[in-house]
């Protein structure tokens, strides 16, 4: 029964009652109770500004104990908890969790306490003789007064073993829990680990919009949101509430609407005119630490202001171990709108403050823009010299564009490192002509570095593999290689990367993944950007082979540690990625791919190198198809076309024509392949006009497969095995598997219809195929080996498949689909008795008293019995608010 006392106070006993959870709500299973990170913690803690998701994850976590049998105690903390009621709040959410009168034996009838958590220790005591594990939810601990602080750590250090005690606050916990840590009994969680990741994003929006939500508005509303919970929730509202989805996803991108609405409104009425004031002087910067902001408002209790915004709006988050403090891109529009309505004057006194202390303290990028902002010239450009090539390493070179037009040539004259950093942003396929421009200057003066030299020629050799000169990059390199060694670890590793590249194209894949394995190729010191071409090239020369377990391995090692550090729409993150795609494609795991390529494609067609490319274009091609969108297929295919034909890259013309032949071939469509045949015949002309250079052996068996493709959709088989035998040793030259692989297939397809014996070679092929991994392989080179694979498996012992194709359960003519009937999930909760479980689960599906008697073999007078514990259990009145009271107990699901 309650305490006395607790009768008396309605508030501390509403304080034990759990949050309704959102039917919205998703559960999140990275950060499951059971999930490895927090499955063996005894106390884990969650801090975080408001609106990351604090409440919803607690109710998940609720649920999954409820689930499991365990009872759950839930209690809200508050600046009224003192140690007494402390106490108080503890008894009553524990016997409102067990459903069992707990005895308060240390302050009964004005008793003396135990010193010196004599109540504390008094429930723990209880807890401790429970029949079973207890979850004790602590939310809002930042409230909770300084008096009771030692009070609540005593509970967890003293807490026994079947105890498990939750702790949800805004901030990290202000007591020591340095013992918990050692004995690795703590877990913390804070706003980066609360932040919805792009998958957990996705699932969200497409569970309330469906097929409306497609990969790419998922991933801008994800960038958009920064993963926050409640703006993620405020954009969904937003889109609601207009007609047309495209629409409403353009006007949150553009800051319109409820998000921004809802700024406004915690801004200009929530805050403080002073706070209000600092926040509009401070906006400009992209980050806010308590010195930089007192150096622009010259307010000394800056941080205190800064601590209290973080605690108190969902204005700020915060980093991980760090002073420095974010405003929220949703915030940080309405508040740059406010700052430029200040006086000019007071506008660039703060750019001027912010400039020269970003300065003083490292971060000369950003200080540049703000001194270059201001109209001082000479300290941007010394700035940027000093961090736009430390941004290239980082794998950011995107960023270094924004300053391509702000310097002159007279500015750039005598500042080699500035061209170099500039040269390499250049040396893409848009502005592949002045990378070129801006370094040979260097390169041609013979007192520059000899580093500063030759990285100038690493510039032009990347400019040339950009422009699909693989040639011209080797010969670029091959006079120099054997005078200069490098300088720096970047240099060397992307010397390394460039011979290994070549070396892919010539054949040898194997000496690639050698040459990039080496002690030198594997220096950290050589940046990010370095680091992930190296992994790419890798995963390249494993895909050259067909071999997709190691590439895919490779890949997510490698944007692991890129994303974080270059961001997730980085031109290196971007090719990863989109290499990723292509890997997972060929295993025939599909459920990934739209969520790699998603937001991406402008990055990858301005930055990429041209087989990221073609790959990118020709996978999004394929998973049009796998969704029924063969007209947006071929759009694709024909855009990569356009881009060959604009750029002079004629291998994105063969391919482009190579894929809608294999369509349209597989498709039955022979007029089709034959006018794209010719096409693909002037290209190859025109190719061959201008020379193919490195590439040539490449072209001739896409050609070939092409050709053999387009006798096949005219049942010229004769003529297909022709093509297939002239591109074959192509494909062994340059030890490409997974083009060998599939000339094989055709070749063993065409002496089949031929009336040939070619199923030996079609099984070696087989066993070739799953010992790579290679799952996509026969669909995707012609649905005639699918069911022919199908007759040899069932044929032949060692070839049949792990898996059982699963039979049909579509019901036979004349027969009614059963339907579906849903059935209450009940928690194996203490709280209630085997059989009380099993009779709220028949009540949840409308079940009298008598048809529960007959389904669990009772009378119906013991069903009545059972019902009546359970009313006085529940505190329910009706069947109805039993089952709702069920609910909200996390008993019924």
């Amino acid at each position: 029964m309650p305490l006395e006392s607790d009768r008396n106070d309605p508030r501390l006993v509403l304080k034990t009652l759990p949050p309704k959870a959102s039917k919205a709500t998703l559960p999140r299973p990275r950060l499951s109770l059971a999930s490895v990170a927090l499955s063996d913690k005894s106390v884990i803690a969650i801090h975080a500004s408001p609106g990351y998701g604090k409440t919803a994850l607690l109710v998940q976590w609720r649920r999954e104990a409820l689930a499991s049998g365990v009872a759950v105690a839930w209690l809200g903390l508050d600046a009224q908890d003192d140690v007494p009621r402390l106490a108080d709040g503890l008894m009553l959410a524990m016997q409102a969790g067990t459903r069992k009168p707990l005895l308060d034996h240390a302050f009964r009838g004005g008793a003396t306490a135990l010193e010196p958590f004599g109540r504390i220790a008094n429930w723990l005591q209880q807890v401790a003789e429970f029949a079973g594990e207890v979850l004790l939810i602590l939310d809002d601990v930042q409230a909770l007064p300084l008096a009771s602080h030692a009070a609540l750590a005593w509970l967890l250090h003293h807490a026994p073993a079947n105890l498990r005690v939750v702790l949800a606050a805004r901030k990290p916990l202000p007591f020591s829990v340095l013992d918990l840590i050692a004995r690795g009994q703590f877990a913390s969680l804070d706003a980066d680990d609360l932040r919805l990741q792009l998958a957990e994003t996705t699932a969200l929006l497409q569970a309330r919009f469906g097929d409306r939500a497609d990969a790419d508005h998922c991933a801008r509303l994800h960038q958009l949101t920064e993963g926050w919970v409640l703006g993620l929730q405020l954009a969904m509202v937003s889109i609601d509430k207009a007609p047309g989805f495209k629409d409403a996803v353009a006007a949150c991108l553009s800051h319109k609407g409820d998000i921004r609405r809802f700024f406004v409104d915690s801004l200009l009425q929530r805050l403080d005119k002073p706070e209000m004031d600092f926040l509009v002087a401070v906006s400009f910067v992209d980050a806010l630490h308590p010195q930089l902001c007192e150096a622009i408002t010259g307010l000394t209790e800056s941080a205190i202001v800064l601590n209290r915004l973080c605690e108190q709006t969902p204005i700020l988050s915060e980093g991980v171990e760090t002073s420095w403090l974010r405003i929220h891109a949703l915030a940080k529009d309405v508040l740059l709108e406010l700052f430029a309505r200040l006086p000019e004057a007071e506008r660039q006194r703060y750019h001027s403050a912010a400039a020269h202390w970003l300065a003083d303290h490292g971060f000369y990028e950003e200080a540049a823009r703000h001194a270059h902002h201001t109209g001082q010239a000479e300290m941007a450009i010394d700035l940027a010299e000093r961090s736009l090539y430390e941004i290239y390493r980082t794998g950011q070179s995107s960023r270094i564009t924004q300053w391509l037009d702000r310097f002159s040539a007279q500015q750039l004259e005598h500042r080699p490192r500035l061209r170099i950093a500039l040269g390499w942003a250049l040396a893409k396929i848009e502005r592949n002509a002045e990378a070129l421009a801006i370094v040979q200057p260097i390169i041609e003066d013979p007192l520059a570095d000899i580093s500063d030299r030759y990285e100038g020629i690493l510039i032009v050799a990347n400019a040339a593999l950009y422009r699909d000169q693989l040639e011209v990059a080797q010969a670029t390199l091959a006079p120099w290689r054997e005078r200069f060694s490098g300088f720096s670890p970047l240099q060397i590793l992307v010397t390394t990367i460039v011979e290994a590249f070549l070396a892919v194209y010539q054949g040898a894949p194997e000496q690639a993944r050698y040459l990039l394995t080496t002690p030198s190729a594997q220096d950290s010191m050589a940046g990010r950007f370095a680091t992930g071409g190296r992994d790419w090239v890798v995963a390249i020369s494993y895909l050259w082979q067909g071999q997709v377990r190691p590439a895919q391995a490779c890949l997510r090692t490698a944007i692991a540690e890129v994303e974080p550090i270059a961001g997730r729409r980085s031109p290196i993150a971007c090719m990863l990625s989109a290499t990723l795609g292509m890997a997972l494609w060929e295993s025939d795991e599909l459920g990934e791919i739209d969520s790699l390529l998603a937001d991406r494609r402008d990055v990858i067609d301005m930055y990429a190198l041209p087989d990221v490319i073609a790959m990118s274009y020709v996978l999004s091609a394929r998973m049009a198809v796998q969704a029924g969108s063969m007209p947006a297929a071929y759009e694709l295919l024909e855009r990569l076309f356009a881009m060959g034909e604009y750029h002079q890259l004629r291998r994105f013309c063969v391919i482009s024509l190579g894929e809608q032949i294999r369509l349209a071939a597989l498709q039955g469509r022979a007029q089709s392949c034959q006018v794209m045949a010719e096409r693909l015949e002037a290209v190859v002309l025109q190719g061959q006009a201008q020379g193919w250079g490195m590439v040539q052996d490449l072209v001739g068996i896409q050609v070939g497969i092409a050709k053999a493709y387009v006798h096949m959709a005219h049942q010229r088989f004769g003529e297909a095995a022709q093509a297939l035998a002239e591109a074959r040793p192509l494909a062994e030259k340059l030890r490409c598997n997974k083009e060998l692989l599939r000339i094989h297939l055709l070749l063993a397809l065409a002496q089949k219809r031929l009336g040939q014996d070619a199923e030996p070679m079609f099984r070696e092929i087989l066993f070739i195929i799953d010992s790579l991994g290679q799952k996509r392989m026969l669909v995707d080179t012609h649905p005639d080996l699918v069911d022919w694979e199908q007759r040899v498996r069932a044929g032949h012992g060692g070839l049949a498949r792990s898996t059982p194709v699963a039979q049909s359960t579509v019901p036979s003519a004349g027969q009614a689909a059963p339907e579906p009937r849903a059935s209450a999930k009940v928690s194996p909760t203490l709280l209630l008795t085997p059989k009380e479980r099993d009779i709220v689960g028949l009540l949840a599906n409308n079940l009298s008293n008598k048809e529960i008697a007959s389904a669990l073999d009772l009378s119906t007078q013991t069903v009545k019995w059972h019902l009546k514990n359970l009313f006085a259990k529940l505190e329910a009145g009706s069947r109805k608010h039993l089952l709702d009271r069920a609910r909200m107990l996390g008993i019924l699901q």
